[in-house]
């Protein structure tokens, strides 16, 4: 079954359950579910939703939908979804989100009966304050909470040991409490061993002495980084040959197609470097900036307005300085950065580190995920504003294609 933008069924307003699991609802319109307003169970598993039309008619599309108790959307690769997707919801008890490619939770506060929540196998780094304490508030004796979290990867740093002690905390009725996470080495281990050593880390994020141990952190990490180099480096070229000698053939968006050139992200402390000498450099040579702190509309959702900034671009580039890492929202940026390197785009983020950034460890996965000849190294504490060598590098990074057709032709 296909749908159309416009299209709407009629005579069903009494319809309790609906499934439409495994259809084509790629273009669904944002107002087909008007026509059942008493719909108490809705499952859009494997219906191919658009990321793009999920962000703008989310919310308006569930609307209609207020006796609610069910709802599925698994296995449909969403990033992100609306913070209000949910609101007006409030008769809504079960909620899958599992396999998909979600960064970020939508809001759950105005959900008052919720029993259980399925965020298996995402992309979620973390789960943020805000959601903790809506969780924390919902769950009771008499109404309590199943959160599903198995299958994704969180951070076990320094910024997450309020996380960890959420886990083992909380009231919610977690699916374990122990699962897969990056430690403060960049290395791959699990809550539970972390949790163990929970006043060590304190100690050590407090105090900073932990020179020793980041040392053999670093040496690690550069044993796996040489050992995997080589197929860390051409695993999508691979993937890509492979893909079309079983007659898949995948066509990129041409450049022309985007309306920006290149998305800027950095952190206040280079601003003045970004809007003045870059854009400059840049903007002279006919290419098209989007800039913060010129084009962004304020009181937007910052997540959900990143993430379209960075869809609207033919090339990212991320700078990378001390004030970026320091950031609250470094992690979320990178995450949703990492989420645009696919099959077909493997080339369109781009990194410019600043040469006086000392680069932690538990950042070594997203470096890893940058083609090297995408990552930039320059002082831009101490530059030179006629320096054309680097300024024609990042000019012809961002107009190269963001592909590797030219590679298996």
């Amino acid at each position: 079954m296909t749908f159309y933008p416009e299209s709407k069924i009629f005579g069903l307003e009494n319809l309790q359950i609906m499934d439409f699991s495994n259809c084509d609802c790629r273009l669904i319109g944002k107002s087909f579910f008007d026509t059942f307003p008493n719909l108490t169970t809705l499952r859009l598993s494997n219906v191919h939703l658009d990321n793009d039309l999920i962000l703008n008619i989310g919310q308006r599309l569930f609307k209609p939908l207020t006796k609610l108790q069910n709802l599925d959307l698994t296995t449909n690769l969403l990033s992100i979804l609306p913070a209000d997707i949910f609101n007006g919801l409030t008769e809504l008890k079960e909620i899958s989100l599992s396999f998909n490619n979600l960064v970020s939770i939508p809001d759950l506060s105005t959900l008052v009966n919720l029993h259980n929540i399925y965020l298996s196998y995402n992309a979620l780094a973390t789960v943020d304050e805000q959601t903790r304490r809506t969780l924390d508030k919902l769950t009771s004796e008499k109404n309590p909470i199943h959160v599903s979290l198995f299958g994704n990867t969180f951070g076990c740093t320094c910024e997450s040991t309020n996380l960890l002690a959420w886990f083992y905390h909380t009231r919610v009725d977690l699916d374990g409490r122990n699962y897969s996470c990056i430690d403060k080495m960049g290395e791959k281990t699990t809550t539970g061993i972390v949790f163990k050593h929970y006043r060590a880390l304190r100690l050590h994020c407090v105090s900073g002495t932990w020179l020793t141990v980041a040392v053999t952190g670093i040496s690690f990490v550069l044993v796996v980084l040489l050992t995997s180099f080589v197929f860390i480096k051409n695993k999508l070229k691979i993937k890509l040959i492979l893909l079309r000698m079983i007659g898949r053939y995948i066509k990129p968006r041409r450049r022309e197609e985007f309306q920006y050139d290149v998305c800027i992200l950095y952190a206040d402390d280079v601003y003045q470097w970004v809007c003045h000498t870059m854009r400059a450099e840049l903007e002279v040579r006919g290419l098209k900036l989007f800039i913060r702190h010129r084009d962004e509309i304020p009181g937007k959702d910052k997540p959900v307005e990143l993430y379209k900034t960075m869809d609207f671009s033919w090339k990212v580039v991320l700078i990378l300085t001390p004030g970026f890492l320091a950031s609250d929202f470094a992690s979320t940026t990178m995450s949703i950065g990492l989420s645009f390197i696919t099959l077909t785009t493997p080339n369109r983020l781009m990194l410019i580190m600043d040469s006086n950034v000392n680069i932690p460890t538990n950042i070594a996965f997203f470096l890893e995920s940058v083609n090297e000849e995408n990552i930039y190294r320059y002082d831009i504490t101490n530059v030179f504003e006629d320096d054309p060598r680097f300024w024609n590098k990042i000019y012809h990074g961002i107009i190269a294609p963001n592909d590797n057709m030219d590679v298996i032709r």
